[in-house]
């Protein structure tokens, strides 16, 4: 879908909202990947491979931070009318009460609503009085907990906005799609005149080993150190990798 939205939007002039997640929509890091284990390489992931691409890339409040879904555990913690009216269809066709509370917490759009987590006291800071959700369990994830964080996802979503500003291959830069029927690892590269980038995204938990070019030099990765051994590069889970080939 990322690839078809690259290539039909340059064959006709147009320009790409680049986004994971909205207020309609359950969060990018728990939705697609890991957001326990994981959850700091995977949000580092989505943020790569999203500024990789061409067009505008746009943060959806909490994704620097790595928030994840609310994750609430009975019906009466969700306040939206849909949230609400689907657990009842579900429980109306036959679905299993627990099984539905599973799937609300993977897929209603409640899971992106609660509130921005400024820092570690009552409601994160968000506000003095009764916010409309609050998650059930407090999380340690916060702005003032991870701003001076030098490895932290909010830092890495720092760097990711200077490098698009300083490299015009990531703005103007034609795409191409690698491997479209691999199912493990995405991997797309953007090239304008002597320059290439190629990015390569593991969204599974698995390690994946793929051949590669020669590397010139590497620009992001979500990990300590790439571990390359010749032509070939092992992607440990959730890594991704932003590199000059």
């Amino acid at each position: 879908m990322l690839s078809d939205w690259q290539t039909g939007m340059a064959a006709g002039g147009g320009w790409n909202a680049l986004f994971w997640s909205n207020h309609d929509q359950p969060r990018a890091v728990s939705r697609f990947l890991d957001d326990g284990q994981y959850r700091d390489q995977s949000a580092k992931l989505l943020a790569l491979v999203e500024f990789g691409l061409q067009g505008t890339p746009y943060i959806y409040q909490g994704e620097e931070i790595a928030m994840k879904n609310a994750n609430f555990t009975t019906v009466d913690q969700y306040q939206d009318a849909e949230s609400i009216n689907a657990y009842q269809q579900m429980l109306s066709d036959g679905i299993d009460e627990a099984l539905a509370i599973k799937i609300l917490q993977q897929k209603l759009r409640e899971n992106c609503r609660i509130p921005m987590q400024w820092d570690q006291t009552a409601h994160h800071g968000f506000t003095t009085g009764t916010p409309w959700l609050m998650p059930v369990e407090h999380d340690d994830y916060s702005v003032a907990a991870k701003i001076h964080e030098p490895n932290s996802v909010f830092a890495f979503y720092q760097e990711l906005v200077r490098m698009r500003k300083l490299m015009p291959v990531l703005i103007e830069g034609d795409y191409q799609l690698f491997e479209p029927e691999d199912e493990a690892v995405y991997t797309y590269q953007r090239h304008l005149d002597t320059e290439t980038i190629r990015v390569m995204a593991n969204f599974t938990g698995q390690t994946q080993v793929r051949s590669i070019p020669h590397v010139k030099d590497v620009l992001m990765d979500n990990y300590e150190q790439p571990q390359f051994d010749g032509q070939q590069i092992t992607l440990r889970p959730y890594e991704a990798i932003m590199m000059r080939v």
